[in-house]
């Protein structure tokens, strides 16, 4: 995981969305689209299956149910801080470890609505993707 932090802040077109999958994916921001509007989360899905042969599965669970079955890290989704709007920020095993608001603040979400778990949807294509990754990055 490597932060990268969002540049757009007010809904409807912040972009807490994409720093968390950029951060995620370790993706510059540039390289992730903006994800607005009603059906975000369908074009959430669709990218980054054709891109990553990846998906996102929404769960909710209280954060030590969490911790004792995830690996690994996920987003989290729910109510902001800052405003009446969600947020999304970058957790491991039920906490949050990357908040993409550059801003500081106490805490980036009052409660966590919900999980989302990356999964590998296409083992061939997320291979296939990150060994070219790997090659086009050697000297």
């Amino acid at each position: 995981m490597k932060p990268i932090y969002q540049t757009a802040f007010q809904p409807p077109d912040g972009d807490c969305v994409r720093a968390c999958i950029a951060s995620l994916l370790g993706l510059p921001l540039a390289d992730v689209p903006h994800f607005t509007g009603e059906r975000w989360e369908q074009a959430v899905q669709l990218w980054l299956s054709q891109e990553f042969g990846l998906g996102l599965v929404p769960v909710t669970f209280k954060p030590e149910q969490l911790a004792e079955s995830a690996m690994g890290y996920h987003l989290m989704d729910g109510p902001s801080y800052s405003g009446d709007w969600n947020h999304m920020v970058v957790g491991w095993r039920g906490q949050i470890v990357h908040d993409p608001n550059p801003n500081p603040r106490p805490a980036a979400l009052k409660t966590t609505d919900i999980y989302w778990l990356p999964i590998i949807l296409d083992p061939e294509r997320f291979a296939r993707r990150w060994r070219n990754e790997v090659e086009a990055q050697r000297p």
